[in-house]
This record gives structure tokens, C-alpha cells and sequence, in this order.
């Protein structure tokens, strides 16, 4: 059960006048780690590829974050141990392991124990929130994501990293 949809649009060339040529434009100095603009390095750990794809959207067009992304927990807890993110976002239903199984992992390694985790989740049954709390989430965002809530948690982040 399902719909797929296929839509075929024909390539067209650029009309020769409506070419402009970009110059180049000077680097950027780049910003002292966890100061002021610097990346804010997130991992969002999520099964489903439609909910991959909206938070890269929604990330991506936030200065000063860099999205990293794993299908599940297993690739979550790969990644988070290659480079720690300043944020984990966490769906609570991955296909291999649920969000307070990945969590517990990380907190039971003293490499990655203290991580920010926050779920992300379509599960708005107070028992879940309150199971997250319980676990050291910090924030528990619905989905669909409210845009500011979600930069409200950033900003939290941000301030926390010093």
C-alpha cells in the first residue's frame, strides 16, 4: 500500500543572456572553535528518509550548523564515536533500536557519556516525554518541527558549549 508519484521534467538550456558569471568571494575568517558563528556540529539519528530529508532542509538553512545524519542506531552510535556532536537529535523509534536504547549506550560509555540528546519524535504521549526527561534528554521536539522550537534548542546548545 502507497502512492509513488514519478514526475519527468525535460532539461533546458539557459537562455545565453541569462548567464552571469560569479566572482569568486573572499573566504570567510573562520571562527574560533565553539566561539561566537562557529559550527554547531549535529547529528540527527532518523529511520525514515522523507524525515532525513526535512530536517536537512530545515538545517540547512541555519548559519553556523553542521548537519551530520544516520539512518539508525547503530550508524548513530559509529558516528558519534568517530566525532562527538554538540547535539544528537534522536527519532525515538529507529528500526534497530529505540531513542532511550541509543541513548543509554552512549551514556554507559565514558567516551560519550554527558552528550546532548534530544528526541525528535512523532509520539506525543506524555509516558515518552516524561521516559526522555528520565533518560537526561534535554528537549523533546514533536514532529512536524516548529522551526523556532527548534532554533530555541540550538540556541540552548550553543550556550551550554561556551
Amino acid at each position: 500500500g502507497g502512492l509513488e508519484v514519478r514526475v519527468w521534467l525535460p532539461a533546458a538550456a539557459p537562455e545565453p543572456e541569462a548567464v552571469q558569471l560569479v566572482q569568486p568571494q573572499p573566504a570567510a575568517p573562520e571562527a574560533d572553535e565553539h566561539g561566537p558563528g562557529s559550527d554547531l556540529d549535529v547529528l540527527y539519528a532518523e529511520d525514515e528518509p522523507v524525515n532525513r530529508l526535512l530536517m536537512q532542509a530545515m538545517l540547512g538553512r541555519l548559519p553556523g550548523v553542521s548537519l551530520r545524519v544516520a539512518c539508525d542506531g547503530a550508524e548513530a552510535l559509529e558516528m558519534v564515536s568517530e566525532a562527538r556532536p554538540d547535539l544528537l537529535l534522536t527519532d525515538m523509534h529507529l528500526g534497530d533500536m529505540t531513542g532511550l536504547q541509543l541513548a543509554a549506550r552512549l551514556g554507559a560509555d565514558p567516551a560519550t557519556a554527558g552528550l546532548r540528546i534530544a528526541a525528535v519524535s512523532a509520539d506525543a504521549m506524555p509516558e515518552s516525554r516524561e521516559a526522555a526527561e528520565a533518560a537526561g534528554f534535554i528537549d523533546y521536539l514533536l514532529k512536524p518541527i516548529v522551526r523556532e522550537e527548534l532554533e530555541g534548542l540550538l540556541d540552548r546548545v550553543r550556550a551550554l558549549r561556551g
